[in-house]
């Protein structure tokens, strides 16, 4: 970390990194405007699974390298043109695994058929055209090296 955000935030070594992070992300963005890309640029942000152990999962149980919600749900802000206005918020449960078939889609083109995947496109989810993410089936928890750790059945 920085030295000018260690100990800054008012909220522990969490707070100074959320800081950083806030800093950095703004920088990318700001280095996409002069390009006059910011109408073409999908801009996501996500963090890895649960916070550190000694941060916050809010009202979730658990953090990292748990399969409690707290260690597996995770944050992730999506902005570009023509998605869903600032501000909302979706709890669909999403997987960064559908990611490649989505940002394929942001772009033009479809990812390979040659192969089977375990993802979905969720551009229409993203652009607030269907507040349901394609993503109906049971989600398996793995934790460490348990395979299965628990099961999400989406309601």
């Amino acid at each position: 970390m920085e030295e000018e955000y260690a100990g800054n935030s008012g909220a522990g070594i969490f707070g100074d990194i959320v800081q950083q992070i806030d800093w950095s992300v703004g920088e990318v963005v700001k280095a996409i405007e002069p390009q006059g890309l910011e109408e073409d640029t999908l801009v996501f942000f996500c963090s890895d699974n649960g916070p550190i152990l000694e941060g916050s999962a809010g009202p979730m149980r658990g953090n990292k390298f748990s399969s409690f919600e707290g260690g597996m749900r995770t944050p992730a802000i999506f902005g570009a043109p023509g998605t869903e206005p600032a501000g909302e918020v979706s709890d669909e449960i999403p997987s960064t695994k559908d990611l490649l078939p989505t940002f394929a889609q942001f772009a033009g083109t479809k990812v390979s058929g040659d192969r089977t995947y375990d993802d979905f496109d969720i551009a229409e989810l993203l652009e607030g055209k269907n507040p349901k993410s394609p993503r109906n089936e049971i989600l398996y928890y793995g934790a460490n090296t348990e395979l299965i750790n628990g099961i999400r059945v989406r309601d």
